[in-house]
């Protein structure tokens, strides 16, 4: 692992903040975050009332219309619901905090493969109601409750980082970065360039058009960009090179007047076929982007058949804030094979 001379400027172009899990998020200009990534981040999501099981956009691909916002003076979240059927819209406000004696607490929630985890079922009878209706089945939402919730099933990224030199300054010592309902890590970082690289692909590959399902006036020259809010990452970067962003390890985010900010690329970003889905129609395309970013960004990590596309990172410390025009100082990156492939630490021990 080796020191970069950096001469382009790479700078944070967007931030965003995702509340409830697989739904619309919400552009900030300057935001905290604190071990568990970006405040407020994936704090809420939506369970089948019965078996506590948590739905996305994965397999409801509407889930992705429905619109969270966030007023921080008043401790209030609400939540916007589309017309549905011969359902009407309808906004919900309620508060950021669960109530004590009013919402009850749950200690069997999971998300994917981890431990049971702890959270406040939240809201009221309307908004039940309404919620209910649009996904098709009783639903309930659930807060983050307070139990710390750890990265991973890649436990052993941490050791694997302090092997490289890396050490975390959170307020517990040792402890590792934890996260609230998001899939495995806090914050996820994107690049514009790479994306701008999947779209070209989308527009160029022969074989690619050629499907049955491709959406040739969709993806026609001139037609608008890939919108990088498919990938719901937090930090966008503008200004690296395309795919850059494999070999980054440790990140300053620095603007005049303000402490900077470090963040550690943890794990390479695997995706799943929530990009497909169309965050203006909630309609999922058939092939565009995960089939362009196969042939060329699947098995990057050991034989996983997942395509990669961003980069997982974990702050150094307890709390911070990221603004946009932040400049990206890439301090530390992993030895490159001299053909664009990264040696990283979860290439290394049993994770």
């Amino acid at each position: 692992m080796g020191s970069i001379a950096q001469e382009r400027q790479i700078q944070v172009s967007a931030l965003w903040v995702f509340p409830i899990k697989s739904c619309k998020g919400i552009s900030v200009q300057s935001w905290g975050y604190n071990e568990s990534g970006l405040d407020f981040d994936r704090q809420w999501m939506i369970v089948e009332e019965r078996t506590h099981g948590f739905l996305t956009a994965r397999t409801i691909p509407r889930m992705i219309l429905i619109e969270p916002t966030l007023d921080l003076q008043k401790r209030t979240i609400t939540i916007s619901i589309p017309e549905y059927r011969d359902f009407p819209a309808s906004s919900h406000t309620i508060p950021i905090d669960p109530v004590a004696g009013k919402d009850e607490e749950h200690s069997d929630l999971r998300v994917w493969s981890s431990l049971p985890l702890d959270g406040w079922e939240v809201g009221n009878a309307e908004l039940n109601r309404a919620l209910s209706h649009y996904m098709g089945k009783e639903v309930r939402l659930m807060k983050k409750g307070v139990g710390r919730r750890e990265c991973g099933p890649m436990n052993g990224y941490v050791e694997a980082l302090r092997a490289h030199g890396v050490d975390l300054e959170y307020d517990e010592p040792d402890s590792p970065a934890c996260l609230g309902w998001a899939d495995e890590f806090p914050i996820t970082l994107l690049s514009e360039s790479s994306l701008l690289d999947v779209h070209n692909r989308a527009l160029t590959d022969e074989e690619l058009r050629a499907r049955p399902h491709f959406d040739k006036e969709r993806w026609a020259h001139g037609a608008p960009l890939l919108e990088i809010t498919r990938f719901r990452g937090n930090i966008i970067v503008k200004g690296s090179e395309k795919w850059e962003e494999d070999g980054w390890c440790e990140l300053r985010f620095e603007q005049e007047g303000f402490e900077p900010e470090t963040l550690y690329a943890v794990f390479r970003l695997a995706r799943c076929m929530l990009p497909n889905v169309d965050p203006a129609t909630g309609i999922r395309d058939k092939v565009v982007p995960d089939s362009a970013l196969r042939p060329y960004r699947e098995r990057l990590w050991r034989d996983s058949p997942k395509a990669f596309f961003g980069q997982n990172l974990v702050p150094k410390r307890s709390k911070g804030v990221l603004r946009v025009g932040d400049r990206v100082a890439v301090v530390t990156r992993f030895e490159s094979d001299g053909k664009g492939r990264f040696k990283r630490p979860e290439d290394e021990g049993d994770f």
